[in-house]
C-alpha cells in the first residue's frame, strides 16, 4: 500500500468526490436556461473523466479544451445549441486565457446556459490572484481534488513500461502498490495498464526465485 494512504482513507476520499459530483450535477440540473458561473478543482486525469462524462450523460454538453483567450471568447459570444458548456482549462495558464476570463466575464453570463470551469489547484491560484474579477463573478466551487495517491498514479502511468528491479523487496513493494492503486482507479485503460505492470512484475519475481 502506497505510505500515509490507507484503505478507508481510499474510500471515504472516494465518497466525497461522488458525493461532489452529484452536488455539481444537481446545481446543474437547477441552472438549466441561466447563465451562470461553476468552478470544479480537479487534480485527477480520472476524475475530470469521470465529471465530464457524468455532464455528457445528462446533459447536451459541449466540452472545449481550452488552448488560447480567444478560444473561449469565440465560443462565448457564439452561445451554441446546448444546455451546459465545459471549459477544460490547460494546467498553465497562460495571460491570454486570464485575461479573457477576467475582462470578458460578462459573456459567461449573457449565454442562457450554465458553464462549468474545470481547473487544476495551480490555475485557481492563479485565477485568484490574476483574474479577480471573474473571480468575483463566480459561483459555486466544488472540490474534486484527491490526494497524493492519485498524483503517484499519474507519474506511475507516464512511466515506461520496461522496468528494472534489483531484488524482491522492491518487486513486492512495487506490487503492492500495483494493487492499491487497481482499487483505486476507474479508468479501463489506466487498470490496463496497471495490470500489464503487475503480469511484468510477478514475471521479474518469479525469474529472481528461480535464479535463488
Amino acid at each position: 500500500m502506497v505510505r500515509g494512504q490507507s484503505v478507508t482513507d481510499s474510500n471515504s476520499e472516494e465518497r466525497r468526490i461522488v458525493e461532489e459530483i452529484e452536488a455539481l450535477i444537481e446545481e446543474l440540473e437547477l441552472l438549466k436556461g441561466e447563465g451562470s458561473v461553476v468552478l470544479a478543482v480537479v487534480n485527477s486525469r480520472d476524475v475530470k473523466e469521470r465529471l465530464i462524462n457524468k455532464i455528457d450523460e445528462r446533459f447536451n454538453a459541449e466540452v472545449l479544451e481550452v488552448k488560447s483567450g480567444q478560444e473561449i471568447i469565440d465560443t462565448l459570444k457564439k452561445c451554441g445549441n446546448f444546455e451546459v458548456l465545459v471549459l477544460v482549462l490547460p494546467d498553465e495558464l497562460t495571460k491570454d486565457i486570464l485575461n479573457a476570463l477576467n475582462n470578458y466575464r460578462e459573456l459567461f453570463y449573457r449565454c442562457g446556459f450554465p458553464i462549468v470551469v474545470i481547473c487544476n489547484l495551480d490555475a485557481l491560484s492563479k485565477i485568484i490572484k490574476e483574474a479577480p474579477d471573474f473571480w468575483r463573478y463566480r459561483g459555486s466551487v466544488y472540490d474534486l481534488t484527491v490526494s497524493k495517491v492519485d498524483e503517484i498514479l499519474d507519474l506511475f502511468l507516464r512511466s515506461p513500461l520496461t522496468r528494472k528491479f534489483r531484488n524482491l523487496d522492491e518487486i513486492d513493494r512495487f506490487i503492492e502498490m500495483c494493487n492499491h492503486l487497481l482499487n483505486i482507479v476507474k479508468n479501463d485503460d489506466e487498470k490496463a495498464r496497471l495490470l500489464i505492470e503487475l503480469a511484468d512484475a510477478y514475471l521479474h519475481k518469479s525469474g529472481l526465485t528461480e535464479d535463488e
